[in-house]
């Protein structure tokens, strides 16, 4: 009896290892929604999973076994969760309340590789986090190690998920955190500009050599401060401004170069919620079709994708045969 197409792509990751809907699709001759609609079935039937990390937009399908291969997408991770999993790799087992509010938030984004603890310490209980590849055993006992005479229960595992106000809350520290990083550039900048504001006329009495030293200081700290702003998202809010479309949210994946959106757009028969990928890019490939198409199927979301740039030529064939989405270059 022949195999199925969901045989043949459960074979497929079983052969080749962890795997994007992109590659799946070039080795069953499909099309990626097809790709994505049986990877679907076969995560509900816990024949496969599926990473939080992303690949291009696009989450990684594996099997049980193949979890130490998972590492090969820490390229995929931001800075920030490269740093918390390099630290959680190296120790094993990490207190959650000892952790930084970066890192805690972190913490529960790699959830890939951080496994959370729940620990009974005296009267009150206590999340620890284990490195993925470590087992319960293990981690009880560098815990107990840590502790020592203070943990009065074993050690338990288990799935905590932060409710939203406490996603709420650790992101507002997060942001703290950066604003904090930022103010002392700003606040250099707004002190020049008022000091050049208040003493022009004295400067240009001073003579062309003084005032051109101080034209450069203010320039140098100018550029300083661009460095930490995005044109590209300015530029993408500007035109869904001009077309009175409502973002909802977004989430910079690229700094100046990828952006995700959640937008709302006006029609005849009211607004409709889509996915958007904003791509500063001067050739947009097939994989970038691609990668879109794919979250906003996992969104359960019509797809906009908008960009600076030009499609390849295997692109435009791609999205007149295969993809429903709208390509928009502002």
């Amino acid at each position: 009896m022949p195999e199925t197409k969901a045989e043949a792509v459960l074979r497929l990751i079983k052969m080749k290892g962890p795997l994007i809907p992109i590659q799946i699709t070039k080795e069953i001759s499909g099309n990626t929604m097809f790709a994505g609609a049986i990877l679907s079935q076969l995560v509900d039937e816990k024949k496969a999973f599926l990473t939080s990390v992303k690949v291009g937009g696009s989450p990684v399908y594996y099997i049980g076994g193949q979890e130490p291969r998972l590492v090969e997408f820490y390229k995929y991770l931001n800075e920030k969760d490269r740093k918390t999993f390099d630290i959680l790799k190296q120790k094993k087992v990490i207190r959650d309340s000892e952790q930084n509010p970066l890192i805690r938030f972190s913490l529960r984004t790699i959830k890939d590789f951080a496994r959370p603890l729940e620990v009974q310490v005296g009267n009150s209980t206590e999340i620890f986090w284990k490195w993925y590849l470590v087992s319960d055993s293990e981690a009880e006992t560098l815990i107990k190690d840590e502790l020592k005479d203070l943990i009065s229960e074993k050690v338990v595992p288990v799935q905590k998920e932060m409710s939203k106000e406490e996603i709420k809350n650790e992101i507002r520290e997060v942001r703290k955190e950066e604003i904090k990083k930022e103010t002392p550039r700003r606040e250099e900048a707004k002190k020049i500009t008022e000091f050049a504001d208040e003493t022009q006329a004295e400067q240009s009495s001073a003579g062309p050599r003084k005032s051109s030293a101080f034209s450069r200081e203010k320039e140098e700290i100018k550029k300083k401060i661009r460095v930490t702003e995005d044109d590209f998202l300015e530029k993408a809010k500007k035109f869904f401004k001009n077309k009175e479309i409502e973002i909802i949210d977004f989430k910079i994946l690229r700094k100046n170069s990828e952006i995700e959106f959640i937008l709302k757009v006006p029609s005849t028969v009211g607004s409709f919620e889509y996915y958007c990928r904003a791509k500063n890019k001067k050739n947009l490939s097939d994989s970038d079709l691609s990668s879109a198409y794919v979250q906003g199927q996992l969104k359960k979301m019509p797809v906009i994708l908008i960009t600076t740039g030009e499609l390849t030529k295997k692109a435009k064939e791609l999205l007149s045969k295969d993809f429903k989405l709208n390509v928009i270059k502002i």
